[in-house]
């Protein structure tokens, strides 16, 4: 769990920092093939993309001209086994962070994301609309 967090917290992070150092809108999704993001019930513990979306439509898609995607996508993290990550309604598929850093830039990519082990909560990642991203390790319960 704690390194599923970590994995989650740091990519959030890094995210929002590569937007605010490009000066573009970068997305993190939820991805089962590592090479498009998905929708769906399933959650994060299939694997993530992070990539910079030009038009904040959160299509991994050829900004630059190049005829590819290579540049565009960032990180690709593989799906995670024993862990549940599910986010809230409106990070559900994907968050996004704007050029100045706000998660307001694409539509609301505010939320909670939940980790959970064996239907437990067991941490939550908080992202408000400033794009603030911070973790609770004080929450339990079931998983939403």
């Amino acid at each position: 769990v704690r390194s599923a967090t970590f994995d989650l917290l740091s990519d959030l992070n890094f995210a929002r920092s590569e937007a605010i150092k490009g000066g573009t809108k970068v997305t993190l999704c939820k991805s089962t093939d590592g090479a498009a993001c998905s929708t769906g019930t399933g959650g994060y513990e299939t694997g993530w993309l992070v990539f910079r979306d030009c038009d904040g439509d959160g299509v991994l898609e050829d900004c630059d001209g190049d005829g590819t995607t290579a540049s565009e996508l960032l990180r690709i993290h593989a799906a995670l086994t024993d862990v549940a990550i599910k986010g809230g309604t409106n990070i559900a598929n994907r968050a996004c962070f704007g050029a100045n850093g706000r998660a307001t830039e694409c539509g609301l990519s505010n939320g909670t994301y939940s980790v959970c082990l064996a239907s437990q909560l067991k941490r939550a990642i908080v992202i408000s609309s400033l794009g603030r991203i911070t973790l609770d390790e004080s929450v339990s319960g079931s998983c939403p």
